[in-house]
């Protein structure tokens, strides 16, 4: 599942898979006595609409970054001036409306800050909860040390999520991503999106520092110019001296252009 697919009239759902962390539960045990879990959706970040302006330009939205931005801010002040005139808004996958909470003492009441409060009540259309009825789940043990991309930054473009400067640096933000490991297959990799078999590997001394939140390395010059790459990171890193005995990597949701 990718911007792309999201965007297509008919949507294709069946590779998405939800990532999730399983946790005990200390207060609920089954009849038996048995440990019980309950799930919790792991955070791969916070991203505003800028963000995703990027992701759909990467994904070859006709519109540029800032048309997209533009519309999405004109989009939410019509929708907002529908909800306070007192509209529900169907907005295709989400149905919004305004609640007011708070009891008044008699007809005659008014409404009181404090006592009374307006709530945005958001819910999924029958379009989304058929996504979401479809939707699986990717499980993993609670606290288990899962790798993760959160930002890119290019040095020499001061753009992140978005250029690679061959022969420049790259900062690399996540969580757990810290090359560790003896096995040849730990490192950053840029894997070229229309052929995958294209994979370049970052050297050892092309690595200037690596640590659990931030790596920083040089982009490698054999990269393809105006070439489009998934930024991958495979490590045995889990937060000890050890290592893990299999790799595990992620790759960046954004695509990047090679410069």
């Amino acid at each position: 599942m990718n911007i792309r697919t999201l965007s297509e009239e008919i949507v294709d759902y069946e590779t998405g898979a939800l990532p999730v962390a399983l946790y005990p539960e200390r207060m609920i045990k089954s009849e038996s006595g048995k440990q019980k879990y309950f799930a919790r959706v792991l955070n791969r970040g916070k991203l505003n609409i800028e963000d995703i302006a990027d992701d759909l330009v990467v994904f070859g939205s006709k519109g540029t970054k800032e048309e997209i931005v533009r519309d999405w801010h004109e989009t939410c002040a019509a929708i907002i001036d529908r909800l306070i005139n007192g509209c529900t808004v169907d907005a295709e996958y989400f149905t919004f409306s305004l609640q007011v909470k708070g009891l008044f003492d008699s007809k005659q009441d008014i409404f009181k800050k404090g006592r009374n409060c307006i709530e945005l009540q958001v819910r999924p259309t029958k379009k989304l909860q058929q996504i979401l009825d479809t939707l699986d789940c990717k499980i993993a043990i609670g606290r288990s040390i899962i790798p993760s991309i959160k930002t890119v930054y290019d040095g020499s473009s001061k753009t992140e999520n978005q250029i690679l400067t061959r022969g420049g640096y790259l900062k690399i933000n996540g969580e757990n991503i810290r090359i560790f490991g003896e096995q040849e297959s730990v490192g950053i990799y840029f894997v070229q999106e229309s052929d995958e078999s294209n994979t370049v590997k970052v050297s050892e001394r092309h690595i200037i520092s690596s640590s659990p939140s931030e790596l920083l390395c040089i982009v490698p010059v054999e990269l393809k110019e105006n070439e489009r790459y998934h930024i991958k990171i495979v490590t045995q890193y889990m937060r000890t001296s050890k290592a893990r005995k299999e790799p595990v990597s992620c790759t960046a949701n954004a695509l990047f252009v090679a410069k």
